[in-house]
């Protein structure tokens, strides 16, 4: 037994000493997200795939080990899990997160003591780009401060100059509004009260105010849940309509908002939700057949199945950030062991492991990453845009998204029936301007035939078409506008021929040709009655004098309209005297229209 016991010790420390030697070091990567269905988390995800799949040689001499951690609820919580890690005697080589300002500040003020970078997928707040306070912190998206520049845009766009906002007790959007605050003075613009949600229970009070306070534009500084909070309670209250705009961070999306619990279901949020704006100063790719991060991987096929098959809640906005922070902090991590890594100390790993990145430059799915001294990325393809309205905008919060198909659905069938109604009206001209001034013809052959009932089929089948494919011809310029920088939607010269045609086909051409057949048909009556010398001539002529306001009326005032309605396409205040004056001359149209109709049948019938 002795014998025994010596050769199985012998044996279980040669395979001991065997193992030590051969068995790879692990690289742990820690990936803090607020959930497992964050946008974020289901980018770094993909990442993950993608490395296991196609990346296998960047470690040859050790295991990639990530970890993730869906803990990012709280600060405290945050701060938590790397200690419970580090207890452990684990050593991290990079963490990937958090998502929430707030706690990448908490962990971006304890990593620093153990020299270990972060790389933050959407964290904006601009306190973290303090180098001297957060010297290993870097982020996969634009500080919020530069958003605010996409709210000034939209302001001055729609010619908004007298705001209230509404801004979530935390330094990180007290730094973002300070700073808007300051950027809305030198442009003109005026915050008339700033309101402080410090928790659900101030907003009632909030919303009640700005009711009193009759505000009509609202930009909120939020996180998502509270701005679905803040949704619920202005539906609670009636604080939604044609006559009040909301404008969301870029930070606010749907999928969020319905993973929270309100006292208001998600289609009540929608109705407040569907009349809102919502900036957006997130970079895009505009080339897509691009090979990323040093393979054969085209940035399309991952775009592709990044944002196919998203199940419902799960949000989409910040999945390329959570993707491209993951690469770059492995790749970076591979590059850094390969050369300047070797042989450091763990606080010199660190450093070097930090250099690496800032030196950095990839294909990434948000476009070509390099960073700058501040350690903040940068691409080639940013711009600063707005999307909106929230039902039409791209990556944004579409609550009711049935109901924003339906009012898209409704308002272009709006076009299309007022189109049609115009043409009738000319039809309806032209069949009476047969029948007086080519009686025999009209009784042989228009009459028999039923012409006028054909062309008015014929008429409202093509002018439905025309209209939808218009229509759509429109929607696609506009969406790939917002996809590029500096696009000025109103230049494109696709967009100036479609809608000048829309106007000419809807309006002017119809009124003219109404007002042309009018005037031939009562000529021709007037010059027929007047040579049979009919008793009742004096009441006719008052008919044809009816016949003539009317016609010309209906001319002037839809012309009116149409001008006015071209004038607000040109980004004319909507809360402006132009709008008041399309209004009426709307309504005046429409009852000019209808006279027609009536006079044009009562005078020849």
């Amino acid at each position: 037994m002795g014998h025994n016991s010596v050769w199985l010790s012998f044996a279980l420390t040669l395979i001991f000493i065997i193992h030590t030697t051969t068995s790879k070091p692990e690289l742990l990567v820690v990936v803090i997200t607020t959930s497992n269905t964050s946008s974020a988390y289901q980018g770094a995800r993909i990442a993950e795939s993608v490395l296991k799949e196609n990346y296998t040689h960047l470690f040859p001499n050790h295991n990639l080990n990530i970890d993730f951690r869906a803990a990012d609820k709280n600060e405290g919580l945050v701060v938590k899990q790397i200690v419970d890690i580090l207890k452990d005697n684990k050593r991290i080589y990079a963490v990937v997160g958090a998502q929430r300002s707030a706690s990448s500040v908490a962990l971006g003020h304890l990593l620093q003591y153990y020299n270990i970078p972060q790389m933050s997928p959407n964290s904006a707040s601009p306190e973290l780009s303090n180098k001297e306070e957060f010297p290993y912190f870097t982020r996969m998206t634009n500080s919020a401060i530069e958003r605010n520049l996409v709210r000034i845009k939209i302001l001055q766009y729609f010619g908004w100059s007298r705001i209230f906002t509404v801004t979530e007790n935390y330094e990180f959007f007290y730094d973002v509004f300070e700073h808007f605050f300051n950027l809305a003075k030198a442009n003109n613009i005026t915050v008339i009260k700033n309101h402080i949600i410090r928790s659900e229970t101030y907003l009632k009070s909030a919303v009640e105010e700005l009711l009193r306070e009759d505000a009509r534009i609202v930009l909120l500084f939020t996180y998502s849940y509270m701005g679905g909070a803040f949704l619920c309670e202005a539906y609670q209250q009636g604080f939604y309509g044609d006559k009040y705009e909301i404008i969301f961070p870029s930070n606010f999306v749907r999928d969020a908002v319905i993973n929270f619990d309100y006292d208001c279901s998600i289609d009540e949020i929608g109705i407040v939700a569907n009349n809102a704006l919502q900036e957006t100063g997130l970079p895009t790719r505009i080339d897509t057949d691009v090979k990323i991060y040093q393979s054969d991987i085209l940035a399309e096929d991952i775009i592709q199945e990044m944002y196919s098959q998203v199940p419902e809640g799960n949000p989409i906005v910040y999945r390329p950030n959570g993707f491209d922070a993951m690469m770059t902090t492995v790749l970076s991590l591979s590059e850094c062991l390969q050369s300047d890594c070797q042989g450091k100390s763990e606080e010199e790993f660190g450093e070097a492991l930090l250099k690496q990145i800032y030196q950095s430059s990839y294909e990434g799915i948000l476009g070509r990453i390099r960073f700058d001294s501040n350690a903040l990325a940068i691409w080639d393809s940013f711009s600063l845009i707005f999307d909106g309205p929230i039902d039409v905008g791209q990556m944004l919060t579409n609550f009711a998204f049935s109901n924003a198909y339906v009012q898209k659905f409704v308002r272009m069938n709006d076009w299309s029936t007022t189109n049609i109604a115009h043409w009738l009206v000319v039809v309806i001209s032209f069949d009476r301007f047969i029948a007086v001034y080519f009686p025999i013809t009209y009784q042989s052959t228009f009459a028999k035939s039923q012409f006028a009932m054909k062309i008015v089929i014929y008429i409202c089948i093509t002018s439905y078409f025309i209209y939808i494919t218009l229509g759509s011809l429109v929607a696609i310029i506009a969406e790939q506008c917002r996809q590029t920088s500096d696009c000025d939607l109103r230049a494109k010269w696709e967009i100036t021929i479609a809608m000048g045609f829309l106007v000419l086909s809807q309006g002017i051409v119809p009124n003219i040709l109404v007002l042309l057949l009018n005037i031939l048909i009562a000529t021709k009556i007037t010059t027929l009655r007047n040579k049979s010398k009919a008793k009742q001539n004096n009441k006719t002529n008052d008919v044809e004098i009816l016949l003539f306001v009317v016609s010309f009326s209906f001319t002037i005032l839809n012309g009116g309209a149409q001008v006015s309605w071209f004038i607000n396409f040109n980004s004319i205040s909507s809360d402006s005297e132009c709008s008041l004056i399309y209004i009426i001359s709307r309504m005046m149209e429409s009852l000019t229209h209808v006279l027609n109709n009536g006079v044009n049948f009562f005078f020849t019938s």
